[in-house]
């Protein structure tokens, strides 16, 4: 019994981190230090939704993005966020994790940062696919979010999902949006 609930955790250990891989592979956000990318989703987002989904997926998204801005950095707990809370936060979490005290941080480091940071995304992704709430993700529970995915995103009904199923036709990049 004591190695079957070992592979079991061990099973749900690796889908919740290919999961979080997906979700992150799936995320509208910009590349690390992107910031033309973090002002092209922002515009977005302030229109009704992020540059990729509408409509209240891209609502949702919007409000837990903020959330999470929020959460991480309104250090004084008054419900808003200033820049210079941000660049204080952000300074801390280079000081934390900055385990050479060099005023950077190599990859190792950086692993580390990044790891602290999506622990939280990788629990609120589990518990979305853990729908009874009993601490493990079943199967169906896992499969569940993935099941009709070539389905939903198959743009020309070809059964297949490759770049002919882009928004931008296959072409490699969004069209430039006109700043408004």
């Amino acid at each position: 019994m004591k190695m079957l609930t070992y592979k079991t955790a061990l099973i749900v250990s690796v889908a919740v981190t290919l999961t979080a891989a997906a979700a992150l592979a799936q995320s509208p956000r910009p590349a690390f230090g992107d910031t033309q990318g973090v002002e092209r989703v922002e515009r977005a987002q302030f229109r009704g939704g992020d540059h990729r989904h509408g409509g209240r997926q891209g609502e949702r998204r919007v409000r837990a993005r903020l959330e999470r801005l929020l959460e991480t950095f309104d250090s004084n707990a008054d419900g808003g966020v200033t820049q210079e809370e941000i660049t204080e936060t952000r300074q801390a979490q280079l000081a934390e994790f900055d385990a050479n005290q060099d005023g950077s941080l190599d990859l190792t480091e950086y692993e580390a940062l990044w790891l602290s940071v999506m622990r939280d995304r990788m629990v609120d992704r589990f518990q979305a696919h853990d729908d009874d709430g009993d601490g493990a993700v079943t199967a169906a529970e896992f499969e569940e979010e993935f099941a009709r995915l070539v389905n939903r995103w198959d743009r020309n009904g070809d059964g297949v999902l490759n770049a002919d199923d882009r928004r931008d036709g296959g072409r490699g990049a969004e069209a430039p949006e006109a700043d408004e």
